[in-house]
């Protein structure tokens, strides 16, 4: 990262919930002074005032195609979806208090929503504004996950240790094995049958078969995981040990491990070549 910088201009007071567009050519904010949700274009300049909000926005996010916003406000209980290219603005069904996390489907058809006052998950479809309610865990919920395809979403469960997967087409739930504490992150693999999540309070990684509910324990890893990453293939997955400072790789299938040589210090990232052979980490 080069000490460059640009100042954008058009608000005052403090900003709250900056979010960068996919494609980092948008940054959005809430202006506490202003009142609003404000859109820079930082390639071409430029400042947007979005309306449709009363009071202090809680939650922005942006789809995945970096064009769509949605937002949501304690006081109205309502979330909006803003379209920043025409600057429309539609509300979605629904009223929902404690909005603690807003997660977009892939293909940005859907937004799905957990509120920790009543404990529900809610997915909103941006292209009709219904909103759907999830039968299942009314409590603890966490670590929003959608799969590829956004045709499934994960969730894990505080109160049970549990993870749980939604079809959106039918709205079955899926109780997969295994209870775990303490779940920090959860990721698909691309093909959509497995499913790996790591926990900080046993600093173990699983990796759950999304077709059986079966789930393995990888061993290899004490403390904190920096982050998991799945092969282009879903044969492996790759994950950064905090505590040994070492880059690791599983064969999800035999569970075997690899621990990868050749860097000093931590690793901060990786990133797998498309044909799956290949690791790349940035020390």
């Amino acid at each position: 990262m080069q000490g460059n910088y640009k100042e954008l201009d058009g608000y005052g007071g403090m900003m709250l919930e900056l979010n960068w567009a996919a494609d980092g050519k948008r940054l959005a904010g809430w202006s506490e002074a202003a009142g609003k949700v404000l859109v820079w274009d930082v390639t071409r300049g430029g400042c947007q005032e979005l309306r449709g909000f009363e009071g202090k926005v809680e939650k922005l996010t942006w789809a995945p195609a970096g064009r769509i916003l949605a937002g949501w406000s304690e006081s109205g209980g309502k979330v909006r979806v803003w379209d920043v290219t025409i600057g429309g603005c539609q509300t979605l069904d629904g009223r929902a208090k404690g909005i603690r996390e807003l997660s977009w489907a892939p293909d940005g058809t859907r937004l799905a929503g957990w509120s920790w006052k009543d404990g529900k998950v809610r997915v909103w479809d941006v292209r009709t504004g219904s909103c759907k309610e999830l039968e299942g865990p009314k409590e603890g919920i966490h670590e929003l996950s959608w799969g590829p395809g956004g045709t499934r979403l994960a969730v894990w469960c505080e109160s049970d240790g549990r993870v749980k997967v939604w079809d959106m087409e039918t709205g079955d739930c899926q109780e997969l094995d295994g209870r775990a504490k303490g779940i920090r992150e959860l990721s698909w693999a691309p093909d959509g049958t497995r499913l790996a999540g790591w926990s900080w309070t046993d600093g173990k990684v699983r990796v759950w078969d999304v077709r059986t509910g079966s789930v393995k324990e990888l061993e290899g890893c004490q403390g904190t995981v920096g982050t998991l990453t799945w092969a282009p293939n879903s044969k492996r997955l790759a994950g950064l040990s905090v505590s040994d400072k070492k880059a690791k790789v599983w064969d999800v299938t035999t569970g075997s491990r690899q621990e990868l040589q050749g860097h000093e210090g931590s690793v901060s990232e990786l990133s797998w070549a498309p044909d799956g052979e290949k690791l790349a980490g940035w020390s």
